[in-house]
């Protein structure tokens, strides 16, 4: 996150003064501060930094990016009547993140056989994006619980760095068998072979490296590293809903058009 992004959270979550150091200390520092915050009594909460923190990325997509998505899903769906396209609209309407998973099943009995093929890219963001949105605040938390041990280390209160330390771990195992899922999932889908899926499908991968770090100490290169690649993780996963959004809202928006 660039630092603009980042002042622009510190600015929508509107933390006391002092609370955060100022421009010149380094990002992490300032970060740690700001969670520290979220999470202690009289803070925003984790969700509600989590919420801005995906507002802030969202606004800054590039047109480019924007344009892209927008060009990919005019060439792969098109409805060819007004009569279906207002069947379908009625039954999805702006909000498609609401509606229940057998949605698409739906349009398939109305639109056809062969139109249904159509649906099939969007059916699959649809999936990405139920899939991420479980995992992405599990990351996040064990990103968190790295960092809390880390600074205690830094700090050398050893009894909170083991504290953390063995949270990171107890809820790393506990959602694991998800990631194992995830993976799973995502090979069953028809653009498993584009970049962004692949990318995805790399996160079950980095189970192993993630429970090596969680075995090392706290302040050594390996804790380190998987400070890193939680953090990785955790914009990745982000990327992937900000594609299923931008995909599935640009769709829904040219069956309104049609």
């Amino acid at each position: 996150m660039v630092l603009s992004q980042f002042n622009h959270l510190i600015f929508t979550l509107n933390p006391p003064p002092g609370v955060v150091p100022p421009a010149i200390a380094s990002q992490s520092d300032r970060a740690f501060a700001l969670l520290g915050w979220a999470e202690a009594t009289g803070g925003c909460g984790l969700p509600q930094v989590q919420m801005h923190l995906a507002t802030v990325l969202n606004s800054n997509i590039s047109i480019v990016q924007r344009e892209t998505h927008a060009s990919l899903s005019k060439s792969l769906i098109q409805v060819a009547s007004e009569d279906e396209a207002i069947a379908v609209w009625n039954i999805a309407t702006k909000h498609w993140h609401n509606l229940p998973a057998s949605l698409l099943d739906d349009l398939e009995k109305i639109l056809g056989r062969q139109k249904s093929l159509k649906l099939q890219y969007v059916r699959d963001w649809k999936r990405i994006h139920t899939l991420a949105e479980k995992l992405y605040p599990r990351y996040t938390k064990l990103h968190h619980c790295m960092i809390l041990c880390f600074k205690m280390t830094e700090l050398r209160n050893l009894n909170g760095a083991d504290r953390y330390r063995d949270v990171a771990t107890s809820h790393f195992e506990a959602f694991n068998p998800e990631v194992i899922t995830f993976g799973n999932s995502l090979k069953e889908l028809s653009i498993r072979r584009i970049t962004p899926v692949t990318v995805l499908r790399t996160i079950p991968i980095c189970s192993s490296a993630i429970n090596q770090s969680l075995g090392g100490l706290s302040n050594s290169p390996i804790f380190q590293n998987g400070i890193l690649l939680t953090e990785r993780i955790s914009k990745v996963l982000l990327d992937a809903l900000h594609i299923a959004d931008q995909v599935l809202e640009l769709y829904f928006k040219e069956l309104e058009v049609s």
